[in-house]
C-alpha cells in the first residue's frame, strides 16, 4: 500500500498500516463515527496482523455465545484505530482526539462494550456518568447496560492472541470483567487467558480514570504479530 486517501487531506505516504476490511460482518461493524463518511473510514487503520485478531475474537463471541441471554448479541461496534499513516484520528483534519502517544502507528482500537438493553452495541456510555447533572467522564453508576459475559468473552478471545499489551476500561466495570472472566474459565468455555486488564478506581494519573464508560481501549504490542 503506497499511499491513502485521508478525509479532507491530499494523497499521504502511508505507514505500514492496513485499512480494517471488510468493515462488516456478522460479528462487528466499523461503522462511520467521529465525523467519518460511509466508505471513508479515515480514522480506521491497523497494523495488518492485527485486523485478523479483532475480527476472529468478535467471530468467536458470535459463535460462542450465539444464544446467551445476557445481551442481544448484536456486532460489536469497532471505533477510532489510527489514520493510515499512522497519526492520531483527527489529524489530516486539524484535530487530533486522542492524546499524544495513543493511537499512533496503527497499534491502539476504540472499541463498544458488547449491551443489553440497546439498539446495538455501538460505542456510547453504559452507565449513569453524571454527579449533579454534570458529566464525570467516567461511570458514577452500576454499568446497567454492560453485557459482561460476552464483554468477557472478546477481551479473553483478543489475550489468547499474545499480541495485547493492555486493555483499558472504565474503573466499575473493571471488576465486573474480572469475575465475568473467572466465570467463563471456571465453566471451560475458556482457556482461563490472563487478560492484561488496567482500570483505575480513583484517579490516579494513569489516564484509564475517564472515557472509558462508553468504549474498551486495546493496545497491542509494537512487535510483528
Amino acid at each position: 500500500m503506497s499511499g491513502c486517501v485521508n478525509l479532507l487531506a491530499p494523497v499521504l505516504g502511508c505507514a505500514d498500516l492496513a485499512a480494517f476490511e471488510p468493515r462488516t460482518s456478522s460479528a462487528y461493524e466499523d461503522y462511520p463515527a467521529n465525523g467519518e463518511l460511509q466508505g471513508l473510514e479515515y480514522r480506521s487503520y491497523l497494523r495488518g496482523p492485527l485486523v485478523p485478531i479483532v475480527q476472529e475474537a468478535a467471530e468467536r463471541v458470535r459463535v460462542i455465545a450465539d444464544n446467551w441471554s445476557s445481551g442481544h448479541g448484536a456486532p460489536i461496534g469497532l471505533g477510532d484505530m489510527s489514520e493510515c499513516d499512522g497519526s492520531i484520528p483527527g489529524t489530516s483534519v486539524g484535530a487530533p482526539a486522542h492524546p499524544a502517544g495513543t493511537h499512533t502507528g496503527g497499534l491502539d482500537i476504540d472499541i463498544a462494550y458488547f449491551q443489553t438493553g440497546t439498539a446495538n452495541n455501538r460505542l456510547r456510555p453504559v452507565c449513569v456518568s453524571a454527579l449533579d447533572g454534570v458529566d464525570q467522564g467516567h461511570c458514577t453508576g452500576p454499568p446497567s447496560l454492560l453485557d459482561v459475559p460476552r464483554t468477557a468473552l472478546f477481551i479473553d478471545a483478543l489475550a489468547e492472541s499474545g499480541a495485547v499489551r493492555v486493555i483499558g476500561v472504565d474503573g466499575l466495570i473493571g471488576p465486573l470483567l474480572e469475575a465475568g472472566l473467572q466465570e467463563l474459565c471456571d465453566a471451560g468455555i475458556t482457556e482461563c487467558a490472563a487478560v492484561p486488564l488496567a482500570y483505575e478506581t480513583s484517579d490516579t494519573g494513569l489516564g484509564w480514570f475517564t472515557n472509558h464508560h462508553h468504549h474498551l481501549h486495546v493496545s497491542f504490542h509494537d512487535r510483528d504479530t
